[in-house]
């Protein structure tokens, strides 16, 4: 997952207001955040205070760091404990996230797939409640759980992209990595897919294609229950998988019930 923080028109002002507020940062200009070993910083406009400074130590002269920003940092990496927040290189790019009105840019950075697994790791650590991800990623809901993300990345003092893999490690996702969800029954899939494949094909399956089928379904419903596709119903999902797996038997077994019952039609009209 990337996020390109440079790539921004507007600027967000870089000092967090002073008071709790809709549409802001949320933090108080007199909050200290968790220590972050700073190399530089982007802009002159985010120079940071000297009671934000909490000590220095000497940078490499192997770092990969550009000449504008080594200009600005100086020698030395610095504990930083403001509220800007600071990139995965260590520089000073921004300041706080205002959640209200930046989600929406956010997720538009991101390629559909990308803000698809993004949401969704966002709904197995309990950001959606008992919702889950809408098909487009720009509903309210998608909203609402960015701009929670957001205000995790502003109490790190870090940029989205560092805060996401913060958050991922931090929280782990319900059920330890997937979601706890509950699925069809396995006798109940085995039946119906028994059924399913003795009405197309007239015959049974081995076990190990019909075990196939059951751990594909449960695949399928445990990815909606985790905010991803919403899963056929079972009736659907057997037909569709005898379909594509046995479709000439499927097809040669379709037309010889249809002979069968114009057959029967004709001699009792005889």
């Amino acid at each position: 997952m990337s996020f390109d923080d440079t790539q921004m028109t507007e600027q967000p002002a870089a000092n967090a207001p002073s008071a709790l507020s809709s549409g802001t940062s949320g933090l108080r200009s007199d909050v200290n955040l968790p220590v972050r070993q700073v190399k530089g910083v982007e802009m002159q406009g985010f120079n940071p205070n000297a009671q934000d400074i909490v000590g220095t130590t000497p940078v490499s002269t192997g770092e990969a760091t550009s000449a504008r920003v080594r200009e600005v940092a100086g020698p030395s990496a610095f504990g930083y404990v403001g509220q800007c927040l600071v990139d995965s290189r260590g520089i000073i790019t921004r300041g706080q996230y205002d959640p209200s009105s930046e989600a929406y840019s956010e997720l538009a950075k991101m390629d559909s797939a990308e803000r698809a697994a993004f949401l969704n790791s966002l709904a197995a650590r309990g950001l959606y409640g008992n919702s889950k991800p809408s098909t487009t990623g720009f509903d309210t809901k998608d909203f609402s759980a960015m701009g929670e993300f957001l205000r995790f990345a502003n109490a790190q003092g870090v940029t989205a992209d560092v805060a996401y893999s913060q958050l991922l490690t931090t929280f782990k996702a319900a059920g330890g990595g997937t979601r706890r969800v509950r699925t069809t029954a396995k006798e109940d899939i085995r039946a119906v897919f028994k059924d399913a494949t003795r009405k197309m094909l007239g015959r049974d399956v081995s076990n190990d294609e019909i075990e196939k089928f059951v751990k594909a379904y449960e695949g399928k419903e445990i990815t909606e229950g985790t905010g991803g596709v919403q899963a056929p119903s079972l009736q659907t999902a057997a037909e569709v998988q005898v379909e594509q797996q046995y479709g000439a038997e499927a097809g040669a077994v379709g037309m010889l019930s249809l002979f069968d019952i114009l057959d029967k039609s004709i001699k009792g009209l005889a």
